[in-house]
Formats: structure tokens, C-alpha cells, sequence
């Protein structure tokens, strides 16, 4: 009986299982579908989520961005002001005249 398993080597007829994330439709099916967080490592089995992922859900880098939420290893991007290091940071600097609201992305120099 041929099982099928995800990252089939050297072709769909080979006789290696090399793990790879985003293994569908289970982890014994035979389609590596790409995802953020790929752990261990990009042969990985495991999708941890990660913010910025890139080029998009079913990426495979993690960019940094500032407003992780719910957590440094969530999957959204919430935009905050003070972004820092760059507008791909990860941390949120509060600044006065965060616009258009305590989220926002732009630094309104103030008086006061």
C-alpha cells in the first residue's frame, strides 16, 4: 500500500517523504502548500503564524510589522504610530497627533 505523504522525493513516484509546511489535505496528503512560519525550518511541518507574511496568507517570509497582534507571533498588523525602526518595525513609539486615531500610522507634529 502507497500512503501518500507530503514532499514526495525525487518525484510523485519517489520513495522519500521530506516534511514540508502546509502539508494538505492532511499531513499525509501530497501537497505542499506554502505558509508563514514554516518550523522547524523551510522544510518544516509545522505554520506558526507570523505578521507580515508575505506575498501573501500562504507566504513563506515573515516581514516584520509593527501592531503584532494578538501576539508577536500573530497574523495581523495593526497600525500604530511610532513605528520603529522603519515602517516594518516591531515596536509602536506613542508620539503626539497619532492620526487618525491612537492606531493610526502618521506622527502630526503638536504644540503643547
Amino acid at each position: 500500500i502507497c500512503t501518500p505523504c507530503c514532499g514526495c522525493w525525487p518525484s510523485n513516484t519517489g520513495v522519500i517523504c521530506t516534511p514540508c509546511c502546509g502539508c494538505w489535505p492532511s499531513n499525509t496528503g501530497v501537497i505542499c502548500t506554502p505558509c508563514c512560519g514554516c518550523w522547524p525550518s523551510n522544510t518544516g511541518v509545522i505554520c506558526t503564524p507570523c505578521c507580515g507574511c508575505w506575498p501573501s496568507n500562504t507566504g513563506v517570509i515573515c516581514t516584520p510589522c509593527c501592531g503584532c497582534w494578538p501576539s508577536n507571533t500573530g497574523v495581523i498588523c495593526t497600525p500604530c504610530c511610532g513605528c520603529w525602526p522603519s515602517n516594518t518595525g516591531v515596536i509602536c513609539i506613542p508620539c503626539c497627533g497619532c492620526w487618525p486615531s491612537n492606531t493610526g500610522v502618521d506622527c502630526t507634529p503638536c504644540w503643547g
